[in-house]
């Protein structure tokens, strides 16, 4: 293509957003041209700031919300999964990266703030730097950063959030997932 040189990728690593004008190409013929240069496409739809993943890749199997359901968990998460469910707490995992500036943002400004902190006792936390446990970012299909994934105590997937992060944002969606899950599954 006119103006992209041609640059060395790998395709299992790396992760692209691609934004496009539906009134010029149709949703189906992205996922096609982005399939057809090697790519699994994932869509994902504008929620907020960042962007709220619609399914999860690599899974084949699915809980009431269509997101992924119970599987095999990579270790640090399949750890604090058992913590959840001695304690009964849901599951945070924050991917993250030190040279992510979102991701410092979310550690510096937004995680440490009293609210967020409250919300947060009705979760494990685990945390998972990209670059040293590249196996889990990709067991997870995970395209950008921060991104903050809610799992119930039986592994399955609750909710994604990517992107920047605000306070009000982050204890409003953790709220919502405490919510459902107090109205049943």
């Amino acid at each position: 293509m006119r103006g992209i040189e041609n640059i060395d990728m790998d395709l299992e690593r790396d992760a692209f957003t691609v934004r496009h004008d539906p009134e010029l190409i149709s949703p189906e013929r992205m996922m096609a041209a982005v399939s057809s240069l090697g790519f699994r496409p994932h869509v994902a739809t504008e929620a907020g700031r960042g962007i709220s993943a619609t399914e999860t890749p690599g899974t084949d199997t699915a809980d009431a919300t269509g997101r992924a359901g119970a599987r095999q968990h990579p270790e640090p998460v399949a750890a604090a999964l058992r913590q959840a469910r001695t304690d009964k707490l849901l599951v945070l995992i924050d991917f993250l990266a030190d040279w992510c500036g979102p991701c410092i943002a979310l550690e510096q400004e937004v995680l440490p703030d009293p609210r967020v902190q409250k919300i947060l006792k009705g979760y494990q936390l685990v945390r998972v730097n990209v670059d040293d446990l590249p196996e889990v970012t990709k067991h997870y299909g995970i395209v950008a950063m921060p991104t903050l994934i809610v799992l119930d105590a039986q592994g399955r997937e609750r909710q994604r959030l990517v992107g920047t992060m605000t306070v009000e944002r982050l204890v409003r969606d953790l709220a919502q997932v405490h919510q459902q899950r107090a109205d049943g599954p």
